[in-house]
């Protein structure tokens, strides 16, 4: 506790090594490797957005693929385009607005399936990526600055 007051600064002291040993080495990547979730929490915030960012590209390319498959069935207008396809699947999972000559899809069985897919697979993934900044925003790391501590302890007896 070298602030203020005998206040903590909020870092942690940690002293960088090198590892010789594989064993050592295997072993920090299986504490990294088996819990993912944390890992990726202590990722700095830019590589959370990029993989976040990927993400949402990668399902945008699944569902125009699907989109695609299903063009025929349920009259979406497309014209065998994946650039229609994928800017249909950007329009659904943005709510943007809709661009299909059919709202109801014809009455095709496959396309709500698949726009209710998608839906529920952006509702999930915007959930997450509001969680991992709210995460990152409430850190307590800039709350033990403000920790004071005492040599004194203040002790109060209630009958």
């Amino acid at each position: 506790r070298d602030a203020a007051f005998g206040q903590s600064r909020g870092h942690w002291h940690v002293r960088h090594f090198t590892l010789y040993k594989e064993e050592v080495l295997e072993a920090v990547n299986a504490l990294l490797t088996g819990d993912w979730y944390h890992t990726f929490l202590d990722a700095k915030l830019s590589i959370q957005m990029l993989c976040f960012t990927l993400a949402f590209l990668l399902n945008f390319g699944v569902f125009a693929f699907l989109y695609l498959a299903i063009e025929g069935p349920c009259v979406l207008g497309l014209d065998g385009s994946f650039v229609k396809a994928y800017l249909l699947s950007v329009e659904t999972m943005m709510t943007v607005g809709y661009g299909v000559p059919d709202p109801y899809m014809d009455g095709c069985y496959e396309g709500p399936l698949v726009l209710t897919a998608q839906v529920l697979l952006q509702v999930v993934m915007t959930a997450l990526l509001i969680g991992i900044i709210f995460q990152g925003i409430s850190r307590p790391q800039a709350r033990a600055c403000t920790v004071v501590f005492s040599d004194k302890a203040v002790i109060r007896c209630i009958d």
